[in-house]
Parts: C-alpha cells; sequence; structure tokens
C-alpha cells in the first residue's frame, strides 16, 4: 500500500499533521519540490494574458509588462511567504491571480479610458469658457461705450428740462386755478347726491319693509292659496312672477270682474310659492333687475308713475289696490307694496341716472 500526501511547508498544517501523526513522518520519503523556474511561470502567466485583447502600437510591449509582473509578484509573495513561515504561493494561488488579473485588466482599461474622456470633455468646456469670457469681455467693451453716449443724451435732456421748469411752474398755477374750480362744483354735486338719496331712499325702505312685514306664516298662508283666490290675488302673483323673471302662460284673456282680463298665471305661481327658497328669492330679488320691458308688462296690473314726480307723489290707487288689495292679510299687502316698490324704484332710477352719472 502506497499512499502520496500533499502539503504545503508553509504555515501550520504540516506541523500540526506531524504531531497528530508521528508514524507518517517516521516513515515516509520526502520528496522536497523546489519553486518553479522564471521560465515556466513566464509561459504560464502567457497562456493566461496572451487572450486579452491589447489595444495600441505597443500592445506587445504591454503584454510583455504584464507577463513579467505577473512573475515578479508570484515570486516575491512565495519569497514572502518562506520568510513569515505564515503561507506559501503554490501553482493554484498562481493560477488564480492570473486569472484575476485577466479579468481586472480590461475594467482597469475601462475606467482609465472614460476617466480620460471626462477629462477631455472638461478640457474642452474650459476651453469654450475662455473663448465666452473673452466674448464677453469684447461686449462689456461694447456696452460700455454705448453707456457713455447715453450719459451724453441724458446730460443734455438734464439741461432741457431745467429749461422747461419755468414753463411748467406756469402750468401748475393754470391747473391750480382749475382745481380750486372743481371743488367748488363738487361741492355742489355732493349737495345733490344728497338730494337724490333723500328721494329714491323711502322707495328702498318701502320694498325693505313690506318684505319684512311678511313672516314664515304668511308665506305658509300663500302656499294654502288654491284656484278659488279672489281675481286681485291672482292677479298679483302675475306681478310678482313678472319682477322674478319665472315663466308664465300663454297671453289670453278671460271674463273679470270689471270685464275682460288677463288670463293670470295662477298655476305657475302656486308652484312658485311652493319653494321652499320663495321667501329668499324675494328677499334677494334686486331693483337693478327690473328694466323697461319689465315695467311694460306690469303696467296692466299696477298704475306705474309716469315720471320721477309721480314717483314721489303717487296718484290714485291702481286697479288692483281698488280691488281690496290692502285690506287683505298682511301677506297679501305686504306682496302689492313690494311689487309697487319695485317698478315705482326703476322709474325713479330712470330720472335721476344722468344725475348720478355726473356725479361719478
Amino acid at each position: 500500500l502506497h499512499l502520496v500526501i500533499c502539503s504545503p511547508p508553509g504555515g501550520t498544517s504540516l506541523l500540526q499533521q506531524g504531531k497528530r501523526f508521528p508514524a507518517i513522518i517516521s516513515g515516509c520519503t520526502v520528496n522536497w519540490i523546489l519553486p518553479w523556474p522564471k521560465e515556466s511561470l513566464t509561459e504560464i502567466a502567457r497562456s493566461f494574458l496572451e487572450p486579452l485583447e491589447l489595444e495600441g502600437g505597443e500592445a506587445k510591449q504591454t503584454l510583455a509588462a504584464l507577463i513579467e509582473h505577473a512573475v515578479e509578484t508570484h515570486t516575491l509573495a512565495n519569497l514572502t511567504a518562506n520568510e513569515s513561515g505564515r503561507a506559501c504561493a503554490t501553482l493554484r494561488s498562481y493560477y488564480h491571480f492570473l486569472r484575476e488579473l485577466a479579468e481586472a485588466y480590461p475594467q482597469k482599461v475601462d475606467e482609465v479610458t472614460q476617466h480620460s474622456a471626462t477629462l477631455s470633455d472638461a478640457v474642452l468646456r474650459l476651453e469654450q469658457a475662455i473663448e465666452g469670457v473673452d466674448g464677453l469681455q469684447s461686449s462689456l467693451d461694447d456696452k460700455e461705450s454705448e453707456v457713455a453716449a447715453i450719459e451724453e443724451k441724458v446730460q443734455a435732456l438734464l439741461q432741457d428740462i431745467v429749461g422747461a421748469q419755468a414753463s411748467a411752474e406756469k402750468e401748475k398755477a393754470a391747473i391750480q386755478a382749475m382745481t380750486d374750480a372743481l371743488a367748488s362744483k363738487v361741492g355742489g354735486f355732493a349737495e345733490e347726491r344728497r338730494r337724490i338719496n333723500a328721494v329714491s331712499a323711502p322707495v328702498i325702505d318701502a320694498a325693505v319693509e313690506a318684505l319684512a312685514a311678511i313672516t314664515e306664516p304668511d308665506v305658509d298662508a300663500l302656499k294654502s292659496l288654491d284656484g278659488d283666490a279672489p281675481e286681485a290675488t291672482r292677479r298679483l302673483f302675475d306681478c310678482v312672477l313678472l319682477l322674478l323673471h319665472e315663466a308664465m302662460l300663454p297671453i289670453g284673456t278671460c271674463e273679470g270682474e270689471a270685464g275682460l282680463i288677463l288670463e293670470p298665471s295662477f298655476s305657475v305661481a302656486q308652484r312658485v310659492v311652493s319653494r321652499a327658497t320663495f321667501h329668499a328669492e324675494l328677499r334677494g330679488c334686486a331693483a337693478e333687475m327690473t328694466n323697461d320691458e319689465t315695467l311694460e308688462f306690469l303696467f296692466p296690473y299696477i298704475g306705474l308713475p309716469l315720471s320721477a314726480t309721480d314717483a314721489i307723489n303717487p296718484p290714485s290707487a291702481a286697479s288692483l289696490s281698488e280691488g281690496g288689495i290692502r285690506q287683505n292679510s298682511g301677506s297679501i299687502a305686504g306682496l302689492y307694496t313690494w311689487c309697487e316698490a319695485m317698478a315705482t324704484h326703476v322709474v325713479l332710477m330712470k330720472a335721476v341716472s344722468p344725475e348720478l352719472e355726473l356725479l361719478k
């Protein structure tokens, strides 16, 4: 029976095995293998590194330098291992080193190439920046010359301004005189505005008081009205529909208490009154929404004033009031007062609008 045991001389592996199995050491033949010669190491390195695709005109010199570097590195590693007694650079470790060198070298070449390209781009940008600075310097010189020309023009303008200052003082005095005259006119306009407000305020107050007099129970009472409501009440609701700009039935006539009258749109009014927002719609209706067309539609129902004088001192009661509107419940009377005040306000504002434009 023959056993072949291979163990590197470096490190503690051979020492520990000899202590544990002394029979092996006492009865064996030791073949001490000397280091590989440099020529063999060179050929092995060539077989690993020669497949590398080296570029450039000095590819052969680069390959030779790589091979020499690999051989010298392995030799120094083996020498260091023998001196320290800790490890041994074997042929296997040499193979591993050559494989890693063959893999690492192309990567390092790519990194150096990229770094070189980055540096070249930076140098190019720096050169462009230098050219841009030169161009800016030239542009700055041109701007300085332009500024000098502008300064000359400004000096000339200042002289003209000083010469025109005397005439400006004269114009200022004339404008001051005009301002004093306008101030006196403004005082008269303010008095006119107070007079107009005194005329229009009672009409607005009447509409506001009429709406305030209509309470929630009054609205419920209006909702309870049916087709048997009095003729004056049904016609009054036509006025409400017109002021709220609601759709009405097609125009028709019917026999009334005093002859032919316009057919009331009371069925439409019942739907409008039944809305939960009816009271709020009355309060939100602005007098500005009432125009000349609305006044024409209201004329058959309410005796409208024909001028501002009639609006301040209205003539005899209209046909609806003659039918007993004012003697009805508070809700009906309030609706009539509101409709009459809205229409009167429009007639009054048409009279005073020119004066209001002058006051603006």
